[in-house]
């Protein structure tokens, strides 16, 4: 299963919600590998400071020995590449490898659409979930970013899924029309409200506190029967 976090627009959380939705499918023991494409290489960053915290040196967490793998049984690996050709061969190539075992390939992809490699990993992904906010601005930078995905001449196939992510309801948005018009394209997951235990960011996920579990249960719960849905259809299939 590939899944892209994906918008153009900056500022939409869309790396945090990749390592938060990482964690959450490792908590239910879903292989998961993280692909960091991203120039600022966010996530990568993150684990390599976390590994040093622990006491691990660069490379070491790779070995099948690792203190990392014992002392975090949901551990899972994340790949830094900027290449988007060497993603999209190395996406496949994982896609491959032990067919019959459940895991999740993310990628959190970069935020411009300058790279035509874009467009190669978008038509072998999955999903695209795409992280978004009820602001005019951020609006009208994700409809640029859905008019593209929809070009007939590109062929994406994947299942567009819009996430109102870092929603503050104190607010008032006009949802009910922005969500007729998301809903022409794809399915809208439900909120994640802007809650400031979500800023802190970990990859290693015994880290996850009550208070995110709370936050992003109801969202991720119904990303994760989206997909769960999407094997059952392609096995149908193939038999």
């Amino acid at each position: 299963m590939i899944i892209l976090f994906a918008n153009q627009k900056g500022g939409v959380g869309k790396s945090t919600l990749c390592v938060h939705y990482a964690n959450y499918l490792r908590a239910h023991l879903v292989d998961v590998v993280v692909f960091d494409t991203d120039f600022q290489q966010t996530i990568y960053s993150l684990r390599q400071r976390e590994l040093e915290a622990h006491g691990v040196k660069p490379g070491e967490e790779y070995e099948h020995n690792s203190d990392v793998k014992k002392k975090f049984f949901t551990y899972y690996e994340i790949i830094a590449e900027n290449d988007l050709l060497a993603v999209k061969d190395a996406v496949q190539a994982f896609n491959k490898f032990d067919n019959d075992k459940e895991h999740v390939i993310l990628v959190d992809l970069p935020g411009y659409l300058s790279d035509d490699n874009l467009i190669s990993l978008f038509k072998i992904s999955d999903f695209i979930f795409i992280p978004f906010q009820y602001e005019n601005a951020v609006l009208e930078s994700t409809s640029v970013f859905i008019r593209i995905l929809t070009m007939q001449e590109f062929g994406i196939n994947s299942q567009l899924v819009f996430i109102p992510n870092k929603i503050d309801n104190r607010k008032k948005y006009e949802k009910e029309e922005v969500n007729k018009i998301l809903k022409q394209y794809g399915k809208i997951s439900p909120e994640i409200p802007d809650r400031k235990c979500l800023s802190f960011l970990s990859t290693m996920v015994d880290c996850i506190t009550y208070d995110q579990w709370v936050a992003f249960d109801m969202a991720f719960n119904y990303l994760s029967d989206l997909y769960n849905s999407n094997i059952k259809e392609k096995n149908s299939i193939l038999k």
